[in-house]
C-alpha cells in the first residue's frame, strides 16, 4: 500500500472509502460515527 494523503479525523478510524473520482471519502470508527471529507481540503462535508 501507498499512501496518497493524510489527514487528521475526530476519533479512531477503522475503515475508509475513497471516491473513484478522488473528490471525496468517508469514513468510520470508534465513536460510531460516520464521517465524509472533502479529499481535496479534507474539509468535512455535511456538517
Amino acid at each position: 500500500l501507498t499512501k496518497i494523503q493524510q489527514y487528521t479525523i475526530p476519533t479512531q478510524v477503522n475503515s475508509v472509502s475513497l471516491h473513484p473520482d478522488r473528490t471525496m471519502f468517508v469514513c468510520g470508527g470508534e465513536d460510531l460515527k460516520m464521517y465524509k471529507f472533502d479529499y481535496s481540503s479534507g474539509a468535512e462535508i455535511g456538517n
